[in-house]
C-alpha cells in the first residue's frame, strides 16, 4: 500500500537532485585567459607647481592585453601600450607651447569582475612603468625672450611610475569579450627633477583620461 507514494517520492527526489547537480556543474568555476587588444583616447594634463595654465592635450593610445582570471571574478591584467602623452601651455596673447610625448607602458593591475552573465562590470587597479623613447616640441612664440628656461631642452628622467584604475563595461560573447573602458593614471615620479637651478617645479607630474574600446578572444 506504500509502493506508489514510495515510488513517486523516490522519483522527485531523484528529479530534484539531478537538477541541483546540474546547476552546480554550470556554476562550476573554471580559469580563463585572454588576450586582445584595445584602441582610444587620452586626455592628459601635468600636475605642476607652481602652476601653468594649459589647455587639455589630446592624444591617441593603443596596446596588447593579456589577461588571466585564476579565481571567480578575480584576476591579472597586463598591458603594453603605445601612447602619446604630453601638456599644451597656454601663454595668452604670446602663443602656445606644447611637448609631445611617445612613451611605452606598461601597466599590471589586479582585475576584478562583477556580474553573473554576459554583461559585466570590470575594475582594475595597480601600478604602471612607462619608458619614453622619444619627444618632440612645438612652439608658437616667435619671440625667443620670452621662452621658459626649459624649452628646447630634453627632459632628464626616461621612465616613469605611476598608478592606474579604471572601470569598463564588458559583453561576453562565445566568440570574445567586448568592452568599453575608462581609466586614469597619476604619475607619482616628476618630470623636471627638484634640483634645476634655472627653474624650480615642486610637483611635476603627468595625468592621463583614456577612454578606449577592447576586444579580447580566449586562449
Amino acid at each position: 500500500m506504500f509502493y506508489h507514494p514510495v515510488k513517486k517520492t523516490w522519483t522527485t527526489f531523484s528529479v530534484l537532485l539531478f537538477l541541483s547537480l546540474h546547476v552546480a556543474a554550470q556554476d562550476v568555476f573554471s580559469p580563463s585567459t585572454h588576450l586582445g587588444l584595445h584602441t582610444g583616447m587620452n586626455l592628459c594634463r601635468t600636475r605642476f607647481s607652481p602652476s601653468i595654465q594649459q589647455h587639455l592635450f589630446k592624444a591617441n593610445q593603443t596596446g596588447l592585453i593579456f589577461r588571466h582570471i585564476s579565481e571567480p571574478q578575480i584576476g591579472l591584467q597586463v598591458e603594453l601600450n603605445f601612447s602619446q602623452k604630453g601638456w599644451i601651455e597656454n601663454r595668452d596673447t604670446l602663443g602656445e607651447y606644447k611637448r609631445v610625448l611617445q612613451t611605452i607602458d606598461v601597466p599590471v593591475t589586479a582585475v576584478f569582475l562583477f556580474g553573473k552573465k554576459r554583461l559585466k562590470l570590470s575594475f582594475v587597479i595597480g601600478p604602471y612603468l612607462s619608458y619614453r623613447k622619444k619627444e618632440n616640441e612645438v612652439l608658437n612664440i616667435s619671440d625667443t625672450a620670452y621662452f621658459k628656461d626649459y624649452y628646447l631642452k630634453p627632459l632628464e628622467h626616461k621612465l616613469e611610475f605611476g598608478l592606474i584604475g579604471g572601470l569598463g563595461l564588458e559583453w561576453h560573447h562565445h566568440i570574445g569579450i567586448f568592452a568599453l573602458r575608462g581609466s586614469f593614471s597619476y604619475s607619482l615620479s616628476k618630470m623636471f627633477p627638484l634640483n634645476v637651478p634655472e627653474f624650480y617645479f615642486g610637483d611635476s607630474s603627468m595625468q592621463v583620461v583614456n577612454i578606449s574600446v577592447v576586444y579580447m578572444f580566449n586562449l
